[in-house]
């Protein structure tokens, strides 16, 4: 099976035109399919969680993204193949892309593997620098995989449609386009990824080192569209703006900083905290993942129609630290899922949360 696998990566990468064009006549028509949905797995996970019915619960999602990765690139090929039929309006079919678009996105596999190998050795050697030497090669190595997989798309866009010339750049900007605008769509209504500092990870208490290959912020997914259907709950992980960002929301979604801590208060409750400990109208929140007793104090306050209290689970750092405290709602872009907690794990080796 490996052998297998090493040779048509081989071939791939010497003859890709002969490949995808044997590919297409031999119709292997599921391996494609198979290709793909491995490719778009780990980047629709977060989405299969949030659109999975609350009622099935658990890690179902993880089977349901099956589905949902191979929805995803159908997706993807028929606004290719509709930036195809307007530009050049040909007769060719569809599926016949899908033939062979799961081969293009092998480089794109080899990346997302050798990637996860790499954060796994570096999260777990915490303390290290990374040389130069070493960002030059893991560099090389992105660009490489990035430009091969380029070249397979565009041999793919060859044989279907027999494109060439000025048609294949207009075929190629018309898909970015709307390849683009279904992205978006995707980032300010279902999910999006935004990046987090470091004081917004010590306020949760997240001791692990975030400054690996001298990064010193991290991106998270966050569910946005819970958020469009509810309010905030309390007890959950929020993403939420800084203060005077709110009119900012859908400008450039996903590329902004995003402060994080954990709802504690809800709009018109009574709210006092007394070394770090909350009370709603004098009866103490049960609160078990709190840590630094003891901490901040806030005196008695009814919360405004539409504002929540956000704390930090570290209690002994005053929320001005991390931009906790009192936010209304149109600064919390979304909350922190299951997807979310595993993704940021996994990027700096701390496996439990």
């Amino acid at each position: 099976m490996l052998a297998v696998a090493w040779q048509t990566l081989k071939e791939l990468a010497i003859h890709p035109a002969e490949v995808l064009d044997q590919r297409l006549t031999e119709h292997r028509f599921i391996s494609s399919l198979v290709l793909g949905m491995i490719s778009y797995y780990w980047s629709m996970l977060q989405a299969s969680e949030i659109l999975l019915p609350p009622t099935i619960g658990g890690y179902a999602f993880w089977l349901v993204n099956f589905p949902v990765s191979l929805g995803r690139m159908v997706l993807t090929v028929l606004l290719i193949h509709l930036a195809c039929r307007l530009v050049t309006r040909t007769r060719a079919r569809w599926w016949e892309l899908i033939t062979v678009w799961g081969y293009t996105q092998l480089p794109w596999i080899v990346l997302t593997a050798l990637a996860s190998v790499f954060l796994a050795t570096v999260s777990h050697t915490a303390g290290t620098e990374v040389g130069l030497f070493w960002v030059f090669v893991i560099a090389g190595i992105a660009l490489f995989l990035s430009l091969w997989g380029l070249i397979l798309k565009l041999q793919a866009l060859k044989i279907c449609y027999d494109l060439k010339g000025t048609r294949l750049f207009g075929v190629i900007a018309l898909a970015l386009l709307l390849n683009s605008s279904l992205v978006w769509m995707q980032r300010l209504f279902l999910t999006e990824r935004a990046v987090v500092s470091q004081s917004a990870f010590d306020a949760m208490d997240l001791k692990a080192d975030i400054s690996l290959a001298g990064r010193r912020h991290f991106p998270l997914p966050f569910d946005t569209l819970t958020y469009h259907l509810r309010s905030p709950q309390r007890g959950e992980i929020v993403g939420f703006l800084p203060q005077g960002r709110e009119s900012l929301m859908a400008i450039g979604s996903g590329f902004r900083l995003r402060l994080l801590g954990r709802i504690v208060g809800l709009p018109e409750e009574t709210v006092e905290v007394r070394n770090g400990r909350v009370f709603l109208d004098n009866r103490e929140l049960s609160e078990s993942y709190v840590t630094g007793y003891p901490g901040i104090d806030l005196p008695p306050m009814q919360l405004p129609p539409g504002s929540f209290l956000i704390l930090g689970d570290n209690r002994s750092l005053p929320s001005t630290d991390y931009g906790g405290g009192v936010v209304p709602q149109q600064r919390i872009r979304g909350r922190l899922t299951d997807v979310g907690r595993m993704k940021w794990r996994f990027l700096v080796g701390q496996w439990q949360w």
